[in-house]
């Protein structure tokens, strides 16, 4: 933060934004690995789990929406070598190059990035891993099991725990990426908000959260 915030990161920023993001991804990286290794694994550090899988499920929904758009009304052939560099560059930006290698054999495919990036259970920044992860330790803060609720946040984000278990990439792109990705950007916005309410709002505050966007009114895949 004090990097970000002062003259050294601002320099840098305007000279080298290569190497300002570099480092703010590197010290990002530094601030999860000291948290989890030198923190109790108690309330405040599942708070914190929440909130980095919360974000995370979101960034990546956002990043493949964009890229896919982006990328595929392209006159380049599907399957060229401008495709290919340009698809693996959306895996670059969620650190999921190197991972996505070791699953799948030959070339980079937009369908196989947006499977990987939306239903693989153990990939740390799919979309499905980051709801599990982000379910559980809702459930270990409240100490409700896993198989139930005890409050909106929990049935929300085990409704979507649920829909993301049993996803298969064909049904996706046959009702549509970007309608699915909206729905899944909504559904988060919408337990960030139960969350809110349920931990941080006051008596006093009436106003809830500002949710950004425009609600979506489709439907999820089964």
């Amino acid at each position: 933060y004090l990097f970000v915030k002062g003259e050294t990161g601002k320099k840098m920023l305007r000279l080298s934004p290569y190497e300002f993001f570099r480092r703010v991804i590197t010290g990002s990286h530094l601030v999860q690995g000291v948290a989890d290794a030198t923190m109790t694994h108690s309330e405040g550090w599942d708070f914190i789990r929440i909130g980095r899988f919360l974000e995370r499920a979101d960034n990546t929904s956002r990043i493949l929406d964009i890229k896919y758009h982006l990328l595929l009304p392209s006159g380049e052939k599907v399957g060229g070598n401008i495709d290919t560099i340009q698809w693996m560059s959306v895996l670059k930006s969620c650190s999921a190059l190197e991972a996505y290698r070791k699953i799948y054999v030959g070339q980079v495919a937009p369908w196989k990035v947006a499977e990987f990036l939306i239903t693989h259970p153990e990939f740390p920044r799919s979309i499905r891993f980051s709801v599990e992860s982000l379910d559980s330790a809702l459930h270990r803060i409240s100490g409700s099991p896993e198989t139930n609720y005890a409050n909106e946040a929990e049935r929300l984000s085990g409704r979507l725990r649920y829909d993301l278990d049993f996803a298969i990439i064909a049904d996706i792109f046959e009702y549509g990426l970007h309608e699915y990705l909206t729905f899944t950007q909504k559904r988060l916005t919408e337990i960030s908000k139960a969350l809110f309410e349920i931990y941080c709002a006051t008596d006093e505050d009436d106003s809830g959260v500002t949710v950004s966007g425009e609600a979506s009114s489709v439907s999820p895949v089964s």
